[in-house]
Formats: structure tokens, C-alpha cells, sequence
């Protein structure tokens, strides 16, 4: 599971569809990655002879389930940060005080 990196100074909006077409990429090569590897997992589980199968399988599934959930997370944060709307709010930015109303 490789995670490609692309930093683009100035992101423009034709910029911005490459990044998010590789990244989706990305997103459906690692989650593949992991179904595979959890499958191959239950497989070997499914052959074996524990009598806890049903408590393991729950566990992988919630495993799988929580890491596919990372995979797409992790991805939407790093494309987030690089749209071309957070750079604009980023160069943007006032630097007046800001005020806390408690």
C-alpha cells in the first residue's frame, strides 16, 4: 500500500481534477488492498477449527470496516487541504483579533 504524495503550489481548477482523479485511484487500489487481505483472512478462518469463528468474524469485519473508513478519511483530508477554495481562505485570511463571546 503506497500513498503518492503531489504538492502544487498553485493549484488551479484543472490542477485540482488531476489530484482528485488520483487520488480516488488511490482510495480504490488501498481499500481493494484491504478487502483482498481481510477475505484471504476469512478464508483461513473459515478452514480452521476454533469454535469462535463467529466472534472473529464480527471482529475482522469491524476491523475492515474501520480501516476502509481511515483509507477514505485520510484521502479526503489531503484533498481538502489542497482545493483551490481552502487556498483562496488561506491567502485570505484577516488577521484581526479574534473575539471569544462566552
Amino acid at each position: 500500500m503506497k500513498l503518492i504524495i503531489i504538492i502544487i503550489n498553485n493549484m488551479n481548477d484543472e490542477n485540482f481534477k488531476n489530484l482528485m482523479l488520483v487520488m480516488f485511484n488511490q482510495v480504490f487500489e488501498q481499500k481493494n488492498e484491504k478487502h483482498m487481505m481481510y477475505n484471504y483472512i476469512f478464508q483461513k478462518l473459515m478452514k480452521s477449527n476454533k469454535k469462535n469463528k463467529l466472534i472473529i468474524s464480527k471482529y475482522l469485519l469491524s476491523r475492515l470496516i474501520r480501516e476502509s473508513h481511515r483509507i477514505v478519511h485520510s484521502a479526503q483530508e489531503y484533498v481538502n487541504m489542497h482545493s483551490p477554495c481552502q487556498n483562496f481562505l488561506n491567502n485570505n485570511e484577516d488577521t484581526k483579533e479574534k473575539v471569544t463571546l462566552h
